[in-house]
């Protein structure tokens, strides 16, 4: 499921419906700022993991072909 799907989903749980208005609305856009923020950390954290990874395998490699000469 998207995010936009999922704070329409909140708004419509939340009081906007019922009066409270504006500031719901602000507050939900809020939660998910934050949580499209958090997303991109972590697909940040998994590129460089996954980076760190390669190089780590490429080490082995280079190590094993260096030992067998």
């Amino acid at each position: 499921m998207r995010l936009e799907q999922v704070w329409v989903q909140r708004i419509f749980k939340s009081k906007v419906w019922s009066g409270s208005g504006r500031s719901a609305i602000t507050k939900d856009k809020r939660i998910a700022g934050q949580a499209q923020v958090k997303e991109r950390k972590y697909q940040r954290l998994d590129h460089r993991l996954r980076i760190g990874h390669k190089k780590k395998a490429r080490l082995q490699i280079s190590l094993k072909q260096m030992s067998s000469c």
